[in-house]
């Protein structure tokens, strides 16, 4: 027991003559008048304060939808507690995600799987539950399921236990956040107002401890329930007097009523008292130990999952790499393929560039023809217009010579044709008879 502190021997060393009076309880009170806290009200002459440290709030909307889980891609929902529960339905709600009649459900256990019904309608056949209440003795549960995909609501600071033995059974599940814990600060006036404050949660002990600066236990009395919350105090630096469960007060209203009887029989003799915290001691001791067997146990899961976790990260990096090369690879031969490619179009584009150069060419030649043969039409045109000119002015001489020697006109209708059809000839007679004169 070397550096060891046990909490009842520290009780004993912190006693103090005073009778605690009022015991603050950071939880809601009981729903019934008839409960163990009234009982010991009743015998030991205290009065309860219930006033809980802490408050459950769902995520919004959009904090959900940034985790990107769609609801019914999921064929089963595994429900914690009845927090879990209320938000969920909550969120669905909000989102207007109406639940298939054949969603299944699981809960660890029958109280939170009757807690469904107030949401959908219960049937047996589609809810099924743990026979312990712990998340983790659902599992089996869930195992006989393996073909369908699960939905975990959870809190924002869920362990993650529950999912490795998920894991471990390879089931298909996705986790997501719908609700998280925030504190209800409490007053110094509250505190100093009360003998021993009763925790239930590592959340509580953090709110109790950042109530207000300068916080300091003195006198006040501290009760754990869980080995969570006990140990949460301890790294805190405070003292718990009260420790439940143990296996002679395995309820916290049990341990608070025996730790009243102790206070009130300070007057009893040294010696029972002694072996009485002796055996309290050893039990605290055994606690002790077993706590920290299984926190050396998680500690040793945790690093045989890094491990694993780092052999799967080394492989997949080993691949990447591989895959990387092989991109490389691709992408340099890709490169030569797009440079021959570029040297075949820098080629086709000289001799585009030539084509056109020589299509550009025949159209001056063409338009230069076409200015040619316009001007050819119209010199030809303007000889023609000349020539008939030219013609129209024989016409008119041989006219006007032929008048003199013309017949009476009594001339017969037949000899008058035949002049006509003679008269080109003489025509043509007179332009050359012209023509040699000229010479």
């Amino acid at each position: 027991m070397s550096g060891l502190r046990p909490a009842m021997l520290l009780k004993q060393e912190h006693r103090t003559i005073y009778m605690i009076k009022k015991i603050l309880v950071s939880q809601p009170a009981p729903a019934t008048p008839k409960s163990p806290y009234a009982e010991i009200a009743e015998k030991y002459g205290v009065e309860f304060t219930f006033r809980p440290f802490i408050k459950v709030v769902g995520v919004s909307v959009n904090d959900f939808r940034k985790q990107r889980v769609d609801i019914l891609a999921h064929t089963a929902i595994v429900f914690t507690s009845r927090h879990a529960i209320t938000h969920f339905f909550k969120l669905c709600e909000e989102l207007r995600v109406k639940m298939p009649e054949t969603m299944k459900y699981f809960a660890t256990s029958e109280s939170v799987a009757l807690y469904i019904q107030k949401f959908v309608q219960y049937r047996k056949r589609k809810v099924f539950f743990g026979p312990t209440g712990k998340p983790e003795d659902l599992v089996p549960v869930m195992a006989k399921h393996k073909s369908e995909k699960f939905l975990v609501p959870q809190n924002d600071s869920s362990e993650g236990s529950f999912f490795r033995k998920l894991d471990e059974q390879k089931l298909r599940h996705t986790d997501c956040v719908m609700y998280r814990t925030e504190s209800v600060p409490v007053t110094k006036v509250e505190i100093s107002a009360h003998g021993m404050v009763v925790l239930f949660t590592a959340a509580g002990v953090e709110t109790l401890v950042n109530s207000y600066p300068g916080f300091e236990q003195g006198t006040l009395r501290i009760a754990t329930l869980g080995n969570a919350a006990r140990i949460a105090a301890e790294e805190k630096g405070l003292r718990v007097d009260v420790v439940a469960p143990l296996p002679q007060q395995p309820s916290i209203t049990g341990a608070i009523a025996r730790y009243l009887e102790e206070e009130a029989g300070r007057d009893r003799s040294t010696a029972p008292q002694s072996v009485t915290n002796e055996a309290s001691a050893e039990q605290e001791l055994k606690l002790r130990r077993s706590v920290a067997a299984k926190k050396g146990a998680e500690t040793k899961r945790q690093k045989q999952t890094l491990t694993e976790n780092l052999q799967r990260y080394t492989e997949a990096a080993q691949e990447s790499r591989t895959r990387a090369e092989e991109v490389r690879a691709r992408a340099e031969s890709l490169k030569r393929e797009s440079d021959s490619l570029k040297k075949q179009i820098d080629g086709l584009q000289k001799n585009y560039e030539e084509l056109r150069h020589q299509y550009e060419r025949a159209q001056r030649e063409a338009e230069r023809a076409r200015r040619e043969m316009r001007e050819a039409q119209s010199k030809a045109d303007k000889a023609r217009a000349e020539l008939d000119d030219l013609e129209a002015q024989i016409a008119v001489r041989s006219k006007q010579g032929n008048g003199s020697k013309a017949k009476p006109q009594t001339v017969t209708k037949k000899v008058a044709l035949s002049a006509a059809k003679a008269k080109p000839k003489t025509a043509a007679v007179t332009v050359k008879k012209r023509s040699s004169g000229k010479k």
